[in-house]
């Protein structure tokens, strides 16, 4: 160990028994730590570093809510003439479903699965499917849906029967402006609440926006933009 690492810390003690492993192990020696610095003191040293990454989620692992049900013509004409239709696949609670006709792939029907059952298992009643609500022409308060996901964002924010709903996905995707615009339309429009309530992480998630410019203010443009929402 250099003679600026040594001492009573518990990191150069760390550091020092990753070292003498280093040197007496044929094996690959890894440092693993939330700790930047010392990885960096590592890295220094030549030792490889990583991140302890146990903690980060992958959205691709995620329960998506949305499935593809390929099925003929005449199921998918069945369930325009009906409004609803029943399908022996497996089907959550309240997931989006998208009929995809096996002879014309461009010829779909957007549905949500009709149920109560505990999330995360199958349900019987969930094997109906309704049609998804069709946005009108000027939009909810304002907004249109440009794809097939934010289609059934705004159906399932706008139906009463859901209690919950998380919306997860990169940053962009109008998480956010979907959310607001529901719930501005069931308050504003439809007075189904008296209010709408905005809020945000107390500690930052990413990068901080910094403050104002040239205004030597407190509030954040975070803070300032939570407030005009």
């Amino acid at each position: 160990m250099p003679i600026e690492l040594e001492g009573d810390r518990g990191d150069n003690a760390i550091l020092a028994v990753a070292l003498e492993l280093k040197q007496q192990c044929d094996c690959p020696v890894v440092l693993v730590s939330k700790d930047t610095n010392l990885r960096i003191k590592a890295d220094a040293l030549g030792l490889a570093a990583e991140d302890y990454e146990t903690d980060k989620v992958d959205l691709d692992e995620l329960y998506t809510g949305t499935t593809e049900i390929w099925v003929d013509s005449d199921t998918i004409e069945q369930f325009f003439k009906q409004g609803s239709i029943s399908l022996d696949n497996k089907i959550f609670p309240n997931q989006a479903v998208t009929l995809v006709d096996s002879a014309n792939p461009s010829h779909t029907a957007l549905a949500i699965a009709f149920g109560t059952g505990q999330s995360g298992s199958a349900d019987e009643n969930s094997k109906q499917l309704i049609p998804a609500i069709k946005v009108p022409y000027g939009g909810i308060s304002h907004i249109q849906p440009r794809n097939r996901e934010q289609k059934f964002a705004f159906d399932l924010l706008l139906r009463d029967s859901i209690q919950l709903v998380t919306l997860v996905g990169k940053a962009g995707t109008g998480k956010t402006l979907l959310a607001i615009a529901a719930g501005l339309h069931q308050v504003a429009n439809e007075h189904i609440y008296n209010r709408l309530l905005i809020s945000r992480p107390v500690i930052p998630m990413g990068k901080d926006i910094g403050y104002l410019p040239d205004k030597g203010e407190r509030s954040t443009l975070a803070e300032r933009a939570t407030v005009l929402l």
